[in-house]
């Protein structure tokens, strides 16, 4: 049995919680309390020596690492739904994966921490990084909106890895920005929230 290590709040953790629900790979569900420091015990150590979430256990090995998830589990449950065997299609994922994590995740991250969650935790929001992440995405926003016109999807046809990346950072694009500048991204953000599998994921959230 495959065990999986999430905490509901953490993007990371959530986009390798929606390749399963999507795959439906049989997994056990293992809700780590970072809010009571569980990810720093000996037990959860040993399975991610990085005391981060997210991390699997696939019989004795043990991988944390989103991205690094993300790539194990389509290789070892053959989900080339999700990840061609092409060389050209797998490099056209890996670019788009690339590029939303450099420059659309991060900032949305930093948005969505700042405006959404800070005060929440007892922290304040920063705002020159506020500024900085606004000003990155208008920048970069505009480049992953000209793609998607005229696509359902990130690469293809149907879901793959590049979208299962960008959701969980997409999912706080609502609450932080103008998203109605950016209608062909606002529509593939509602496209793919409305999949049964990101419902899912989304009842776990709290």
């Amino acid at each position: 049995m495959l065990h999986f290590f999430h905490h509901p709040h953490s993007p990371y953790s959530r986009k390798v919680f929606f390749l399963l629900e999507e795959s439906k790979v049989a997994f056990d569900l293992q809700m780590v309390a970072l809010e009571r420091k569980e990810q720093k015990s000996d037990a959860y150590l040993s399975v991610n020596p990085s005391g981060r979430v997210p991390a699997i256990r696939d019989g004795e090995f043990t991988l944390g690492e989103s991205n690094a998830i993300l790539r194990y589990l389509v290789r070892r449950f053959e989900l080339h739904g999700f990840y061609p065997l092409g060389l050209r299609e797998q490099a056209m994922i890996d670019m788009w994966w690339e590029f939303c994590s450099s420059h659309i995740n991060r900032p949305l991250m930093d948005l969505a921490w700042n405006k959404l969650m800070a005060a929440k935790y007892g922290g304040r929001p920063d705002h020159a990084v506020i500024a900085k992440a606004e000003k990155n995405l208008e920048r970069d926003l505009p480049v992953l909106e000209r793609h998607l016109l005229g696509r359902n999807y990130i690469v293809g046809s149907e879901l793959s890895l590049a979208d299962i990346n960008l959701m969980p950072f997409a999912a706080y694009a609502k609450d932080v920005l103008r998203i109605n500048e950016y209608p062909a991204f606002e529509a593939w953000t509602k496209r793919v929230s409305a999949r049964s599998a990101w419902k899912t994921v989304e009842r776990y959230s709290g």
